[in-house]
């Protein structure tokens, strides 16, 4: 699991050195064309990713709490080693977790009255940063890793009963 957690520290360090250098190279009515429809802008938010939730940050910190125990509950509740896909899929959530949550802590007015810089618009989604995307990799791999882990193969072969066959007639 200490794949998880450095993944997780690498997660969060690019998404606070990424929006840091918005900060100091983008103003608030600036925006940046990258390529497209993509372009570089900068938004605060006091939601949860791509800016959900109801603006209190009470939603934001139970997601992060949820997200950590969750977590915590499936490193513990592993039966086995935990493989490095299963690792890194954590850490991307993990990180991508804890990345919004250092903006809420210290990029405020005061303790804990941050919010959240994003960055990234694509123009049909919600205004994100690298916090959000990793976040949002790490779930749809998790779900694609359940999905298809662990599945046995079933392999035919010439002597097997026709799939339609029954085994006891």
């Amino acid at each position: 699991m200490l794949q998880g957690f450095a993944v997780a520290s690498g997660v969060v360090l690019v998404d606070q050195l990424t929006k840091t250098w918005v900060l100091r190279s983008i103003g608030p009515a600036d925006e940046r064309h990258i390529i497209g429809s993509v372009r570089l802008i900068l938004r605060f938010n006091r939601g949860a990713a791509f800016s959900v939730g109801d603006g209190t940050g009470a939603t934001a910190w139970l997601a992060t709490t949820l997200v950590v125990v969750l977590i915590g509950w499936c490193v513990h509740s592993w039966r086995k080693p935990v493989s490095l896909p299963v690792a890194t899929i954590l850490g991307l959530v993990l990180g991508g977790a804890l990345g919004n949550q250092v903006d809420r802590l210290v990029r405020g007015p005061g303790w804990n009255r941050g919010l959240v810089i994003d960055f990234v618009d694509v123009g049909f989604w919600p205004v994100w940063n690298m916090a959000d995307a990793a976040l949002s990799c790490g779930c749809v791999a998790f779900v694609l890793y359940a999905l298809w882990h662990d599945r046995p193969a079933r392999r035919i072969s010439a002597t097997d009963p026709h799939p339609n066959q029954s085994e006891s007639r």
